[in-house]
């Protein structure tokens, strides 16, 4: 399953202003229209493209932001509701941030590329 970014909702990577924690993924600012975002990039708590991943305990990855404020409000009870989890245990997700670059870059040439033949993607 995939995501086409839609322009009645913010197609920031994070659907926000970036937090001081994200002020380096600021080249993840927007996903070219037309082009589907694969479900994996997408937080299941936010529904967002994931700009900072951070994986849990039981291999679950969430965007960073989402993710705490979600164990704020719970008490520190996963998402899953299988176990406690504390922000301090969530591990940067770096294999996810660079596939997720790397296809960001990916739908920007092709974008590019479309944009030259006077097509629209999708």
């Amino acid at each position: 399953m995939v995501l086409m970014p839609d322009n009645k909702m913010n197609n920031t990577a994070s659907g926000t202003t970036p937090s001081s924690s994200q002020n380096d993924n600021n080249d993840l600012k927007k996903w070219p229209e037309g082009i589907p975002i694969p479900e994996t990039f997408i937080c299941p708590l936010s529904r967002r493209l994931m700009v900072d991943p951070v994986i849990d305990k039981e291999g679950n990855s969430y965007e960073r932001t989402a993710i705490q404020i979600y164990l704020t409000a719970t008490e520190g009870i996963s998402p899953t509701g299988k176990q406690h989890l504390k922000v301090s245990e969530l591990i940067e997700n770096r294999g996810l941030k660079m596939a997720i670059e790397v296809a960001l870059q990916n739908a920007l040439v092709e974008q590019k590329k479309s944009n030259k033949r006077g097509g629209k993607m999708g």
